[in-house]
């Protein structure tokens, strides 16, 4: 039977939910780099504004705590500069962009080497397998560098609220070395393929003991693995720690404790989506592996499991979006509405005096 059949509307189901995800990641790398031309150049700033705002106001990153990296920052010279946690997003959406381009890519073009019958693998399948898992893999390891850097926010003397350079490095090559040892080697070792209704590690040979196919899949499965038990702890300590800032904070200053409360509610999203998704996935492959034949439960993680894969990135992005708001703000805004604009930066940036006081 063809996938078509065993699962009737999953492909509509991953086109849909694919394209949300390329949607709102391309309006966060346009936001990016908006940001960057106002961090940078001092330009695409309302005119009405620009002379009015403070150098802290008229910055697009104000949305979190300066001393995470969230925001824009200066340095010694007084040179503007991106922060940390927005390099770590744009890698992330980037991910999750390209990502969805190579599954919608491949759910569009002839699914004719997308049935499973041959028993060598086609070279488009391989290729689609490949990128799968790297776009995967890319965003889990770009994920757990930002709830790295959101739980060192948590201590002022980490090294990482002050040293962008190293941390960037730091997080490419645990990016880079990630993805070429669980992702490209087995490409060499041709172990990707059509694998039950899509294209990944490939599924074994008959009559073949494929030891080495298994080893790389449980590589695989124990990095990503790895990497959701630490998003969990860090994400643990993290709201044990904000929970008590603020605890003390809302019997200061309820209008202080709600920006606060949503800033960390929404940093939140990203280990708490990265484990769902996870979760969903886990058990749709437990489900094939452990069944013989398709029922009705393990058919409908694998929907769930399709859904929630290409949809990820979407969440993430709007997350991110958030934190970009002061593009919004500082492109859109009118003469009317200038004082609430900087009423809101002053409270944003008591709320930094408060959560490091």
């Amino acid at each position: 039977m063809s996938e078509e059949n065993n699962f009737p509307y999953l492909n509509l189901l991953k086109e849909i939910s694919a394209s949300i995800t390329i949607f709102f990641c391309f309006l966060l790398i346009v936001t990016y780099f908006i940001s960057f031309l106002q961090v940078k150049f001092n330009i695409l700033i309302k005119k009405d504004l620009s002379g009015e705002v403070s150098r802290d106001t008229i910055c697009s990153q104000n949305s979190f705590l300066e001393k995470s990296g969230l925001s824009v920052k200066e340095d010694k010279n007084q040179t503007k500069k991106i922060g940390l946690g927005s390099h770590f997003m744009l890698f992330l959406i980037l991910s999750h962009f390209f990502g969805g381009i190579v599954e919608l890519l491949y759910l569009l073009i002839d699914g004719d080497y997308r049935t499973g019958d041959n028993e060598d693998e086609k070279l488009e399948c391989q290729l689609f397998g490949f990128f799968h898992n790297f776009f995967d893999l890319s965003s889990v390891c770009w994920t757990t560098m930002l709830t790295y850097l959101f739980y060192k926010s948590t201590n002022l003397s980490s090294e990482i609220l002050y040293n962008d350079k190293k941390y960037l490095l730091i997080g490419f090559l645990y990016w880079f070395f990630s993805c070429f040892i669980f992702v490209g080697i087995p490409l060499i070792e041709k172990e990707y393929g059509f694998s039950t209704s899509y294209c990944a590690f490939r599924k074994k040979k008959k009559n073949k003991n494929d030891i080495e196919l298994l080893i790389w899949i449980s590589s695989f499965i124990i990095i990503v693995l790895i990497n959701n038990i630490y998003n969990c702890i860090c994400l643990y300590k993290t709201t044990k720690y904000y929970s008590k800032k603020l605890k003390m904070l809302k019997n200061q200053n309820e209008k202080e404790y709600n920006l606060v409360y949503i800033y960390v509610k929404v940093f939140q999203i990203f280990p708490i989506v990265l484990v769902i998704t996870r979760v969903f996935k886990s058990v749709s492959v437990f489900l094939i592996l452990t069944l013989e034949e398709r029922n009705i439960a393990s058919k409908i993680f694998i929907y769930l499991n399709g859904f929630s894969f290409n949809i990820y990135g979407a969440f993430n992005s709007l997350a991110c979006i958030y934190f970009f708001r002061g593009v919004f703000w500082c492109c859109f805004s009118t003469p009317d509405n200038k004082s609430e604009n900087l009423n809101i930066n002053v409270t944003e940036k008591n709320e930094v005096d408060v959560l490091y006081e």
